[in-house]
């Protein structure tokens, strides 16, 4: 994921790790070409703040029952210290909303995901969305006022619109094939699909639209 400022990519890596399920938050500095390792146990894509500021989900310490479970937190790069936002709130792949200074997440409770939207400290937020049909959501990005997520309803991953205010889910596009890891960004929307078989990227404006990528080891979760 980019800095606003266009000069970092904070993305997660197994590497230094022993299995593939252990990923860290990794911030690679186009100006010097370095890698720096920041937080450990990252499960889901951060979010940027600001250019000093990042957001993200991991499991947090064990309660008093002993139970752990997903918690938002920041990471100051002036600091260099990390601040725990939320405590036993189940939430994961995080987006920053920078017209309304707002944070929205997932939250998975009972095999259904729903969105939970809050103010920048997370102090207050709300439950938009009330699914109860086992729907599993994967990522969201802003769309004109509203949000694209990526849902699994059925089979297959397709790309569904919510409304901000409402919480209303409407199709966007729905194919037989997966859609997948949506970014909508200056009136063009990206996203991996694999209709041919293999996951590439897509994108699509008012103008033009076409696959990005062709490649044989599949692409995701473009930027």
């Amino acid at each position: 994921v980019w800095s606003p400022d266009g000069k970092k990519i904070a993305y997660l890596s197994n590497k230094e790790n022993d299995s593939f399920h252990k990923t860290d938050l990794f911030v690679y500095t186009l100006e010097d070409s370095t890698h720096e390792k920041i937080v450990p146990g990252i499960k889901s894509i951060p979010a940027w703040i600001n250019d000093s500021l990042i957001v993200y989900t991991k499991i947090s310490e064990p309660n008093k029952n002993g139970s752990k479970y997903f918690d938002l937190y920041e990471y100051d790069f002036n600091t260099e210290k990390e601040e725990q936002l939320t405590e036993g709130l189940r939430l994961h792949s995080p987006i920053y909303d920078v017209i309304n200074d707002r944070i929205i997440a997932l939250n998975t409770y009972d095999g259904t995901a729903n969105l939970v939207v809050g103010n920048r400290s997370f102090t207050e937020y709300e439950i938009l969305t009330n699914f109860d049909n086992g729907i599993q959501i994967y990522s969201i990005t802003l769309y004109n006022g509203n949000y694209i997520i990526d849902a699994v309803l059925n089979h297959e991953r397709d790309l569904y619109i919510i409304d901000s205010s409402t919480g209303e889910l409407k199709n966007m596009k729905k194919e037989p094939w997966d859609s997948r890891d949506p970014m909508y960004k200056n009136n063009s929307l990206l996203y991996s699909d694999d209709r041919y078989g293999i996951h590439n990227i897509y994108f699509k404006n008012d103008e033009e639209e076409g696959y990005v990528t062709n490649v044989i080891g599949g692409a995701f979760k473009p930027d």
